[in-house]
């Protein structure tokens, strides 16, 4: 018997030896001959040249000893998805695996007794016993596919088995153990790191949540937790928090979920919907109570990144999210003593930027970014609103420094003042706008003019005034009517009376005509004198 074995991938890298074959459904395509294998490979290889593939194939000559027994075994697991009792796993359509020198051999399945976990055949031996290995799907594509997938791929592909078939539940933390846990064990973000990273004097800044007011919803996946098992249960080995978010249960409303891929994060956003909570706006969650626990020193308190307010206060026995007292957009786990945006009213520290505008007031970071303008010409800093943007060079100017800046009556630009130009009728004209032809320079008197006013003389571009003026100079009286007439249309007559003269068109037909008749006159005299003579 004989197979044909895939050498190359699709990316013309090596395949495992003696694993990977062409397939026939989910089993090898063997053939009797060498003959009819060969012959097989050579299309595939031809097609594959054709198409540009790196794909390449080869005949293989299967060891008959246990080819029976094979046979059986895959058949037997090939049947088994064409039957419907395996469910195909998540990524069997990916080149990746269905390449792979697995696919033919693991036969991967959604397992049919254990809900959010893969099984697959390991081996041979394994088949031919009918053993299946059930896995976690992220640790079965870590043990196999580590060196084509990265980490978000595989816990893309992992999660979308939890959510197709395994154990999903969503919970509430409400103590500061619980919360700190979620956080801790949850996904990664800012806030997720041990106590010891943050400047709180040993206390994770999540604890503050636990005040009564608000709570962190999560989500939890695999496991044998169920609906009347407690929280603690959750956090047993085999399950997985995959998504979280602050809630605020009485107002049914939560903040920004946190999940490990866009799966977990879809489907944990649609459970609490499902539930009756809805997805906050800013500032929603102004009035809830946190924990009001010092660090210790300088006057600061424990307060983690708050992506639903930019600020809490004091409200006595607790800190109370908005009001702008402290600054809650720190990272370090502490609130700092705020200051109020005189432009948004959001609170700010000024640690994190901002500045002064005069006339204006403090403007937090993003405000001051926005509408604050450094003008480089007085060297001082001023408002948008009393700025001017100059165009042709890409800068701010205050008002009072944009009033040297002249504008360009062709274009309506401003410019810088040397690189204006007045014309000969006093307008204000740009260098850009000269360049253009929209303005041109009389090259007899050098002044510039409109483009509308130039006209063009013997090659060269005069304004009206030079042009008469060039005519003129051009141009001498003719000889006959003493009309004044362009030297280039004066002709030299050498007709009878009019000889040597210099006439305009008009006297040069005339003497032409004048010419005519006196020979005509002349022939009809000489003919009557001859006829008296005879």
């Amino acid at each position: 018997m004989f197979a044909v074995q895939i050498v190359k991938n699709s990316q013309g890298e090596d395949m495992a030896k003696d694993e990977q074959f062409v397939n026939f459904g989910h089993s090898r395509r063997e053939f009797d001959t060498g003959k009819a294998a060969a012959e097989f490979a050579t299309e595939l290889n031809q097609l594959s040249h054709n198409t540009e593939s790196a794909m390449r194939y080869r005949v293989f000559k299967i060891d008959m000893g246990d080819h029976a027994a094979n046979l059986e075994w895959r058949a037997r697991e090939a049947a088994r998805f064409d039957s419907g009792d395996y469910l195909p796993v998540p990524w069997y359509q990916e080149s990746w695996f269905h390449e792979s020198s697995y696919a033919n051999l693991h036969f991967a399945h959604m397992s049919t007794d254990k809900p959010g976990l893969i099984a697959f055949t390991e081996s041979d031996d394994k088949g031919i016993a009918d053993k299946q290995l059930r896995l976690r799907a992220g640790k079965y594509l870590s043990r196999f596919f580590s060196d084509t997938l990265n980490n978000y791929t595989i816990n893309r592909f992992a999660s979308k088995v939890y959510l197709e078939t395994g154990k999903i539940e969503v919970k509430f933390a409400t103590t500061p153990d619980e919360i700190e846990h979620i956080y801790r064990n949850g996904p990664g973000a800012c806030m997720s790191y041990d106590a010891r990273h943050f400047d709180t004097n040993g206390v994770h800044p999540s604890r503050v949540y636990g005040a009564g007011d608000l709570a962190i919803a999560y989500m939890v996946t695999g496991g044998e937790s169920s609906d009347d098992t407690d929280d603690s249960d959750s956090y047993a080995r085999g399950t997985s928090i995959t998504a979280r978010a602050v809630c605020w249960p009485d107002k049914q409303i939560f903040a920004s979920i946190y999940g490990d891929g866009g799966e977990y994060a879809t489907r944990f956003e649609s459970m609490l919907e499902s539930l009756g909570f809805s997805d906050a706006s800013y500032h929603e969650f102004d009035g809830a109570r946190i924990l009001k626990i010092s660090c210790g020193s300088g006057g600061s308190y424990v307060c983690p990144y708050l992506d639903i307010a930019d600020s809490v206060s004091d409200a006595g026995e607790f800190l109370q999210i908005g009001g702008g007292d402290y600054s809650a957009n720190n990272t370090n786990g502490t609130c700092g003593e705020g200051h109020t945006c005189d432009h948004c009213n959001d609170c700010y520290s000024p640690e994190d930027g901002g500045g002064y505008i005069e006339g204006y007031g403090e403007y937090c970071d993003s405000c001051y970014s926005e509408l604050s303008i450094f003008c480089g010409d007085c060297e001082d800093y001023g408002h948008r609103n009393h700025a001017t943007y100059i165009d042709s060079i890409n800068d701010w100017k205050c008002d009072s420094c944009a009033s040297d800046y002249p504008t360009c009556e062709s274009c309506d630009k401003q410019y810088p003042s040397d690189d204006i130009y007045i014309s000969e009728s006093g307008d204000t004209v740009c260098s850009k706008c000269i360049e253009n032809g929209e303005y041109v320079n009389c090259e007899d008197c050098g002044e510039l003019h409109d483009s509308s006013d130039i006209k063009t003389r013997d090659g060269d571009s005069l304004c009206d005034s030079c042009l008469e003026k060039r005519i003129e100079d051009d141009s001498s009286d003719c000889e006959e009517c003493g009309k004044l007439t362009l030297n280039e249309d004066l002709t030299e007559s050498d007709a009878g009376l009019f000889s040597d003269q210099m006439l305009c068109d008009s006297c040069y037909a005339n003497s032409r005509e004048a010419a005519r008749d006196e020979s005509s006159y002349a022939s009809r005299l000489m003919a009557t004198l001859l006829k008296i003579a005879a």
